[in-house]
């Protein structure tokens, strides 16, 4: 007499091979494109200002001498911004009295491997010019698309991974400042995992430089449409994901799909190659409107490989169809501007105004 527990194993392993043979038995196409085409407006990035702060270092003169003084010194001229580095971003104790916090402080910088990552930072990041030619096209589509908004300065930082806060790439200091974790993006060659960082294989590429801009766009759009839809259906947050992404493209046209949705080249080509099987396979599956934490994670977030689907595929690929569903949503309904999208807050009208079903190739 078979057991339940063995009923349960075949059971697994039915819809395991069912779902490869799913993926086997559907066509590809060779072509491949990117999701979309912007057009470069050169008027966006004329008369561009905004200021550049070096935060980093001048935070790491703190590393010895009269920390007292250099500490005053530094509040004088950054003000809140240093304490929370130190109690927000580091995750130190507020509590701590001057000379609790000058030996912490000082003995932080001074341990052998936050020393060398601070002269990398350094190394890495020597020319400020050059940073802050790279960030300007987004501050000026920035304010093309958000004028009442303008991104006036950048702070850069070595957050030494949040050291007790957990890894912080970027961030708002207020409606008008953004942050950079530097140290972030020290490529795919420096070993993060020594300081204690786990950065995990497919992960690594994010790392590389070019995604710095990126992860300032990522934390400007933070500021306006929050981060994420907790309890919402998984369709709502494709779909939120998807204008975020959507938004994003147009702040940096000139920057290719991989840094905007942060996937591998690779994994992109699978995803235009099976959009209508991956279409398929969400539909049959009856997940759209769950909003159960784990199916929405499922397609939400990073991960090497989407479950129940091939090893080719990306995790997050609920935001890649997002995307295409509000690229093709944009495409139906020219009239509506970006400002009119975000605010548009009922996802299921802008699935249903989009048509968007692809074929299978």
């Amino acid at each position: 007499m078979i057991q339940r527990k063995h009923l349960i194993f075949l059971g697994i392993m039915a819809a395991v091979l069912f779902g490869l043979l799913y993926w086997m038995l559907q066509p590809s196409s060779s072509s491949i494109t990117s999701i979309a085409k912007v057009e470069i407006d050169d008027d966006a990035t004329e008369n561009v200002e905004f200021q550049l702060i070096r935060l980093d270092r001048d935070l790491s003169t703190l590393a010895s001498g009269d920390f007292n003084q250099k500490y005053a010194d530094l509040k004088k001229k950054h003000g809140e911004w240093v304490d929370l580095y130190l109690f927000q971003i580091l995750g130190l104790d507020p509590k701590m009295s001057a000379d609790q916090l000058a030996i912490y402080v000082q003995g932080i910088f001074k341990e052998k491997n936050i020393a060398e990552l601070d002269r990398l930072v350094s190394q890495k990041y020597a020319n400020s010019d050059s940073l802050k030619k790279s960030i300007l096209p987004l501050v000026g589509y920035w304010k093309k698309y958000f004028p009442k908004m303008p991104i006036k300065r950048i702070v850069t930082l070595n957050s030494i991974f949040g050291l007790q806060n957990g890894l912080i790439k970027g961030g708002v200091l207020d409606d008008s400042t953004l942050f950079i974790s530097l140290e972030c993006f020290l490529g795919e060659s420096f070993d993060y995992n020594k300081l204690g960082e786990k950065i995990y294989a497919y992960q690594r590429f994010a790392t590389r430089p070019e995604y710095l801009v990126p992860t300032l766009a990522d934390a400007a759009l933070g500021n306006v449409m929050g981060y994420g839809l907790e309890g919402a259906p998984l369709i709502d947050q494709m779909v939120y994901w998807g204008k975020w992404n959507f938004v994003k493209k147009r702040l940096l046209p000139e920057f290719n799909d991989s840094l905007i949705i942060e996937l591998p080249g690779s994994k992109l080509e699978w995803c235009l190659k099976s959009e209508g099987s991956i279409w398929g396979f969400l539909t049959s599956k009856n997940v759209l409107f769950s909003n159960e934490i784990r199916v929405v994670s499922r397609y939400i977030n990073d991960a090497p490989f989407t479950p129940g689907m091939p090893k080719e595929s990306p995790g997050k690929i609920g935001r890649w169809i997002g995307w295409r569903l509000v690229e093709q949503y944009m495409n139906q309904n020219s009239d509506v501007t970006v400002d009119e999208l975000l605010k548009n807050q009922n996802f299921q009208q802008i699935v249903k105004q989009s048509g968007y079903k692809p074929k299978t190739k």
